[in-house]
């Protein structure tokens, strides 16, 4: 099998430890920063011939980082990388990590996914460059570079490279699995869709894809070509067993007959069935994913701050309007979990309209922006 990148077919493909994806042995960056760190593109840099999904002094050491973890799936149209809390060298404090998965296209397409949840890398502080880029750094793409540029992580942030000027067939924003009256209920939503026929979806006992089955006997329609907000739900009739957890895929079928698979998203089914309880959160600070999301019409918002601060913790609409104040001027003691909720309603008392929302913590050192979705 081969790989089409910018043109020219390649049979292998080379991981470097260093957060990049190369497909010429000699282009492989084997020795971190000095003047071999350079913006993408750059025919003037040390290396290139590479995807850079996040290009840093990154170091596979499963001391600093228990879990660290490299998948590879081979499909018959694409290859599926998977980066799992792979940790950041530093010279001296903790080590970050950072999750994130590949998807490289036979045709020349290129799909980069980041985990949040599964993330400690600090995008603030940290440098990288992320993008593509040709046999000679004459050609390609760049995204980011040291601390300018796109974000890392946005909710379920996709970032899709191409040879032509298609855009994503499918804009995921939203994707969540939840426990509800002994039924696994999962929830998607779409930005917007360019010839998207429809969807499938695969469940199995852990997170390897190559493991999973097709749980929808029936073909679930999509919305074609918008550009408005597509809301799915679904129910899994297959038999669950308590304290186990199963992981979900969604896979988008264009009319082309072309297919994209989503990173997939957890369910743990708990002891005796009944509501879902939050999940325990990791201790890691920053703020966290509020539960349940989506949501109708309570959630749970919760964050660990590494020093003492004074914050405030706000909800915008999709137009950057600031629809309510949880607090501000609040004190916060460094290591503490904080827990508030937010009951779906504006500040002045009324409900807002379903659809997608931001919330934000600020403290004066520290900013943090997640997504966040009610239903109808």
């Amino acid at each position: 099998s081969y790989f089409n990148f910018f043109g020219n077919d390649y049979l292998y493909m080379y991981l470097s430890s260093n957060g990049t994806i190369n497909f010429t042995a000699e282009e492989v960056p084997t020795y971190w920063y000095s003047i071999s760190f350079h913006d993408i593109p750059s025919a003037a840099g040390s290396y290139h011939d590479m995807i850079a999904w996040c290009w840093d002094d990154l170091d596979y050491d499963d001391t600093a980082s228990p879990n660290v973890n490299i998948r590879i799936s081979r499909l018959t149209d694409r290859t599926i990388v998977t980066f799992w809390q792979y940790p950041i060298y530093s010279w001296s404090g903790p080590w970050e990590y950072i999750t994130a998965q590949v998807i490289i296209y036979k045709d020349g397409r290129v799909f980069i996914m980041y985990n949040d949840d599964e993330s400690t890398y600090d995008q603030t502080t940290q440098n990288c460059a992320i993008g593509i880029e040709n046999i000679d750094g004459t050609a390609g793409v760049g995204y980011r570079f040291e601390q300018t540029g796109g974000p890392i992580f946005a909710s379920n942030l996709a970032l899709a490279f191409g040879t032509d000027e298609g855009t994503l067939p499918v804009v995921l924003s939203a994707f969540t699995a939840q426990f509800i009256d002994n039924i696994p209920i999962l929830n998607w939503t779409t930005q917007s869709e360019t010839d998207n026929l429809g969807w499938n979806i695969y469940r199995s006992e852990n997170d390897n894809l190559e493991q999973a089955f097709q749980i929808n006997t029936v073909f679930i329609p999509g919305a074609g070509t918008t550009s408005e907000p597509t809301d799915y739900t679904f129910e899994d009739v297959y038999v669950v067993y308590e304290n186990t957890t199963y992981w979900y895929w969604l896979e988008s079928i264009e009319y082309s007959g072309i297919t994209t698979i989503y990173e997939p998203t957890p369910l743990i089914v708990p002891e005796g069935g009944g509501e879902p309880q939050p999940p325990e959160i990791p201790y890691e600070y920053g703020l966290h994913q509020n539960y349940p999301n989506p949501f109708n019409p309570n959630t749970v918002i919760s964050f660990v701050m590494k020093e003492d601060c004074i914050g405030e913790l706000s909800i915008y609409n999709i137009k950057g309007q600031k629809v309510k104040t949880l607090f501000s001027n609040m004190s916060i003691t460094k290591d503490k979990l904080i827990r508030t909720s937010w009951d779906g309603k504006d500040d002045t008392g009324k409900f807002v309209s379903p659809g997608i929302y931001f919330m934000k913590l600020e403290t004066g050192t520290y900013i943090s922006t997640k997504k966040i979705m009610i239903l109808k």
